[in-house]
């Protein structure tokens, strides 16, 4: 080999290092945008950078009509395009939606010639515990090239990682958003659940409190807040089909009624389950009884395998029933029930939760609000 061949390959392996880094920071900062139009916006900004090419377009796909509409452009002064739509199978974006399938191709015409790759947005939902991840398109990301450029093939392998991750993220977002909108509704939820459990009013929304406020110890992402947020206000949700007689009952409960309380896990997953935009918090809801020594319900889970929101979850959800009153039992004192936290750790509960729990009472981030009969009182550790 050449000394000169050489110097082009070390050339061409040094500029793929620098979009490969390119790639990973881009990735890294999509995850924290919270607003999809700015998302939308720095996708594209990242596309002209990282691939160093003349414009970049992202057409997204509306449900509804089945069409592709132009969300946003960088690098042109096309305004009229974001007027464009297709259908499905019509021109290059649209029968690249259609197989799913990026298309490479030179255009002439009016103006000097360019490479243009179109590839497809693949949005990947899961549609509950056990079942199969669905994959559909959602959009198509149009990228130019600059005059007398083409896209290689080691470019056109990153492209589509990137748009992969473009498409998870704007999915992810989406749901985000849809989540946001629909709180209101879910509290309201809650509230009913409550109100059919007359002797625990306030539960979810107080469970929800010390959730969130273990969850700010635990340094999660920004983005879990809100599913936890709705986690808690529906984890008990399944408890609308349980009977009264059970929920009310003042003794001990018996086998057979046990078997049917354990049931409300079961009931809030099929209930939550349907849902699009509450797809996240299915796992939380079904798992949110199960023991870090695995000898919980309704799977048995063990340790890691629970998923941490219903870890978080089981630990809010202990205390709040350990100082409140219920139909078998009187309100535990507040420090003994921290003491009975504490000596479940690492057997009914995740020991990273309980630390998170005893750092956001030191630092007086949970409320107790305790019931007892129809009084209702507040103290902070």
């Amino acid at each position: 080999m050449s000394k000169a061949s050489a110097a082009e390959e070390i050339n061409a392996l040094q500029k793929r290092i620098r979009k490969l880094e390119a790639f990973l920071d881009a990735s890294s900062k999509l995850t924290s945008i919270l607003d999809l139009k700015l998302l939308i916006t720095d996708i594209l900004a990242t596309s002209v950078e990282v691939f160093e090419i003349e414009s970049s377009s992202l057409w997204l796909l509306e449900p509804d009509t089945g069409e592709l509409v132009v969300e946003a452009v960088a690098q042109t002064s096309d305004e009229e395009s974001f007027e464009y739509r297709l259908k499905v199978g019509e021109g290059i974006a649209g029968k690249v939606a259609q197989t799913g399938e990026h298309i490479l191709l030179q255009s002439d015409g009016i103006f000097p010639p360019r490479s243009m790759l179109c590839v497809p947005l693949r949005s990947r939902e899961v549609r509950g515990i056990g079942e199969a991840l669905e994959s559909g398109i959602l959009g198509v990301m149009v990228m130019i090239h600059c005059e007398g450029q083409t896209f290689s093939e080691s470019d056109i392998e990153l492209i589509r990682a990137f748009a992969n991750l473009a498409a998870t993220a704007i999915n992810n977002q989406r749901l985000f958003e849809e989540v946001e909108d629909t709180l209101y509704t879910v509290q309201t939820l809650a509230d009913a659940i409550d109100i059919k459990d007359k002797v625990t009013y306030g539960h979810s929304r107080r469970v929800t409190e010390t959730a969130l406020a273990i969850y700010e110890q635990m340094e999660e992402i920004p983005q879990e807040r809100k599913y936890l947020e709705l986690a808690s206000l529906l984890h008990d949700v399944g408890k609308i089909g349980i009977r009264e007689d059970v929920l009310m009952k003042p003794g001990r409960l018996t086998t057979e009624e046990y078997e049917h309380m354990k049931e409300h896990t079961e009931i809030g997953y099929q209930l939550v389950k349907r849902q699009r935009f509450l797809q996240r918090i299915v796992p939380a809801v079904l798992y949110n009884q199960e023991r870090y020594d695995g000898k919980g319900y309704p799977k048995g889970l063990k340790g890691e395998e629970i998923p941490i929101s219903a870890r978080i979850i089981s630990v809010a959800d202990a205390f709040d029933a350990m100082t409140n009153d219920r139909p078998y039992r009187k309100a535990m004192d507040v420090h003994e029930s921290i003491q009975e936290i504490v000596a479940n750790s690492g057997t009914q509960f995740d020991p990273q939760v309980v630390g998170a729990f005893l750092k956001a009472l030191e630092k007086g981030k949970i409320k107790v609000a305790r019931r007892q009969g129809d009084s209702h009182y507040a103290e902070r550790k």
